[in-house]
């Protein structure tokens, strides 16, 4: 009986060693778990901030775009303003001309 007695006390003692085991494990994993959700959640957030910076980027880009297409027609009114006087102060000196 002896014998008997030892090995359910084995079996027990090795079953407490596995659960302990398992437990420790079960905890671990609980806190990598916990772990990957945080690092998610950053992750989430900093994705977040780069969409937010993508889309003041684009509206950056379009403001340029305006802003050069306008600077674009003001140097193109600015331009034909300075040869459409030039013209006039040809056209003047051409009447003073023929007014002699």
């Amino acid at each position: 009986m002896i014998s008997t007695s030892t090995t359910i006390v084995d079996k027990i003692q090795l079953l407490e060693s596995k659960i302990k085991s398992m437990l420790l494990e079960r905890q671990t994993l609980h806190n990598e778990l916990k772990n990957i959700r945080l690092e998610i959640k950053k992750l989430e957030t900093c994705l977040e901030d780069q969409n937010e910076d993508l889309k003041k980027f684009q509206n950056q880009d379009k403001i340029t775009k305006i802003v050069n297409v306008t600077t674009e027609q003001t140097k193109s009114t600015v331009e034909l303003r300075m040869l459409l006087n030039q013209y006039i102060r040809e056209i003047d000196k051409c009447i003073a001309h023929i007014s002699e």
